[in-house]
C-alpha cells in the first residue's frame, strides 16, 4: 500500500456548554482532522485534537509536526509491519499526533482488507459498548434532574465530578444523585487529583453506604492512594498517574487498582497501546476509554480501540458528545439507551467524507508526485 495524498484540515465546533479543565475554560472546540488516500483511492480520516491544560502539545504544535512528518509517508509501499510501527520508528511525535496517524493508517489497512477496524483489530468484537454520563455540578446546579435525565435516556452509569465544591456540598450531592437514580444504577466519581488525604479518606467514609463503584485520581499526592483505599475500601481509576510512571511501579498499589483510564490522543500510538492493554490483561485491570471532548469522528475511532480487549464491560467515557453544540459526523455521533452499536459507529464513519465549510478549513496538503 502507498499513501498518494494527505490533507490536514482545521475545524472549529461550538460547545452546548463550557468545557472546564485545570487551566482555562472552553466554548468551543477547536481541532485537527488528517486525511489520508492510498493508491487504490481508499480514503481514511483520523482527529488530532490537543486539548489545552491536558495534552503536553498544543494545536499550533501538532499541526506543524504533522506538516513536516507527512511527507514522509509519500510514495513508500508500506506493509502491516510498517503501520504498526510507522509512528514509533526513531520519530518523537507527540501522543496525539502519533496516534492521528496510527488511526488513520490503520483504517486505511483494515479497508485494503475489506475489514471495518474494529474486526481487524480483534474478530470477536463485541457489537455494544455502555457508556457513562458525565456530570460536572459546576455547570449543572440541578444535578439531580440531568441525573435523572441521563436514566431515563437508558445510562446506567453516572459520573460525578467533585474536589469543585465544599465538603458538605459534595457528600450531600452525591447522596441525593444516589436517592433519585436508586440502588441498580452505577455512580463513580472522579477528584482529578484534588483532595488532600484526609479529605479524601473522610468523604470516601461518608460516602461508604453510595455504592461507589471507583472514583478516579482520588488523592493529591500519589504516594496516598494505597492509604486512602485502605481506609475507605473505594477501588481507585488511575488516569493521569499511569501515564506519568512505568507501569510496573504500580503493582506497588495493586490492591487500589481497578481500572486504567484510556485517553487514546495521550496514549502515544497504537503500538503503546496495545502493550498497555496487554500488560491491564496480565494483572486483571479494566481499561475505561475516554475521550478528551474530541468530535463525533475521534469518538467513532476511541469506541473501536476498545476491540482491542475482549472486555469492554465497563462503563466508557465517550459519553462527552453531549457537550457538543455541533457534529463533524452526519449523522452525529450518538448513544442509544446509554449505549452505541460498534456496526453502526463504524458505518457512519466509513460514510464521513470531509468539504472545506465554516466549520472545517483545509490547511495542508502534500501529494506523492
Amino acid at each position: 500500500m502507498k499513501i498518494c495524498r494527505a490533507r490536514i484540515f482545521r475545524y472549529e465546533l461550538p460547545l452546548s456548554k463550557p468545557l472546564t479543565t485545570k487551566e482555562v475554560t472552553e466554548k468551543k472546540r477547536i481541532g485537527l482532522i488528517l486525511e489520508l488516500q492510498s493508491d487504490n483511492q481508499l480514503l481514511a480520516y483520523s482527529e488530532i485534537a490537543p486539548l489545552p491544560g491536558l495534552h503536553i502539545e498544543n494545536l499550533v504544535q501538532a499541526a506543524r509536526q504533522l506538516q513536516e512528518f507527512l511527507p514522509t509517508l509519500m510514495g513508500d509501499s508500506l506493509t502491516e509491519h510498517d503501520i504498526w510501527h510507522i509512528s514509533t520508528a526513531g520519530i518523537a511525535l507527540f501522543p496525539s499526533v502519533c496516534m492521528g496517524v496510527d488511526l488513520a493508517l490503520l483504517q486505511l489497512w483494515s479497508s485494503s482488507k475489506s475489514l471495518p477496524l474494529y474486526q481487524y483489530l480483534n474478530t470477536s468484537t463485541k457489537n455494544s459498548i455502555r457508556l457513562r454520563a458525565l456530570i460536572d455540578p459546576i455547570h449543572d446546579e440541578d444535578f439531580v434532574k440531568t441525573a435523572m435525565t441521563y436514566v431515563m435516556q437508558g445510562y446506567q452509569t453516572i459520573k460525578l465530578k467533585i474536589g469543585r465544591m465544599s465538603y458538605g456540598k459534595e457528600i450531600l450531592m452525591v447522596k441525593k444523585v444516589r436517592e433519585a437514580v436508586g440502588p441498580n444504577i452505577e455512580i463513580c466519581l472522579d477528584a482529578n487529583r484534588s483532595l488532600e488525604l484526609s479529605h479524601a479518606i473522610e468523604l470516601g467514609k461518608a460516602l461508604s453506604q453510595q455504592k461507589i463503584i471507583y472514583i478516579e485520581e482520588p488523592t493529591q499526592n500519589t504516594e496516598h492512594l494505597l492509604e486512602f483505599y485502605r481506609a475507605t475500601q473505594i477501588p481507585i481509576a488511575l488516569d493521569e498517574t499511569w501515564l506519568e510512571k512505568p507501569l510496573d511501579t504500580l503493582l506497588e498499589i495493586r490492591e487500589a487498582v481497578c481500572a486504567l483510564v484510556i485517553k487514546p490522543g495521550l496514549v502515544g500510538g497504537i503500538k503503546r497501546l496495545s502493550e498497555v492493554y496487554s500488560w491491564m490483561n496480565n494483572w486483571s485491570i479494566m481499561p475505561i476509554v475516554t475521550s478528551a471532548f474530541e468530535s463525533g469522528l475521534g469518538l467513532s475511532l476511541w469506541a473501536q480501540l476498545l476491540s482491542l480487549r475482549d472486555e469492554n464491560d465497563m462503563a466508557h467515557g465517550l459519553g462527552t458528545f453531549a457537550w457538543l453544540k455541533e457534529d463533524l459526523l452526519t449523522p452525529p455521533f450518538r448513544a442509544f439507551r446509554g449505549q452505541i452499536d460498534i456496526e453502526q459507529v463504524e458505518k457512519n464513519l466509513s460514510a464521513f467524507r470531509i468539504k472545506e465549510s465554516a466549520v472545517c478549513q483545509l490547511v495542508f496538503t502534500c501529494e506523492n508526485p
